[in-house]
């Protein structure tokens, strides 16, 4: 009876083991599609998919050589014609949008 009732709890921590792993990685996978989509909706319109639009003078991003927290300023405050986003993006978000910049090298 007890070697059944291990047998139980081995296999009931392999199935966590393996559900929470999965589930850590669709979590990764829906945070780059939100990202994705904030930036669709909120930059893309002048820097485009890739970071290098340059509508209305945007800069061409992959070009940038700012660090993480001097993007999160321009984002957040706006700079040249660009608007700040500091009341319409929560700072987890203007720092994902930032972060998200990096990709465009």
């Amino acid at each position: 009876m007890t070697v059944r009732y291990y047998q139980i709890i081995l296999l009931f921590i392999c199935f966590s083991a393996i559900y929470i792993s999965c589930s850590g990685e669709s979590g990764k996978s829906r945070n780059s599609e939100q990202i994705a989509g904030l930036w669709k909706q909120n930059c893309s319109i002048c820097h485009g998919i890739d970071g290098r639009l340059g509508v209305n003078g945007a800069k061409d991003l992959r070009l940038s050589e700012l660090d993480l927290d001097s993007r999160m300023l321009v984002i957040r405050n706006g700079k040249g014609r660009m608007i700040g986003f500091k009341n319409s993006l929560s700072t987890d978000q203007i720092k994902s949008l930032a972060q998200y910049t990096f990709t465009f090298k």
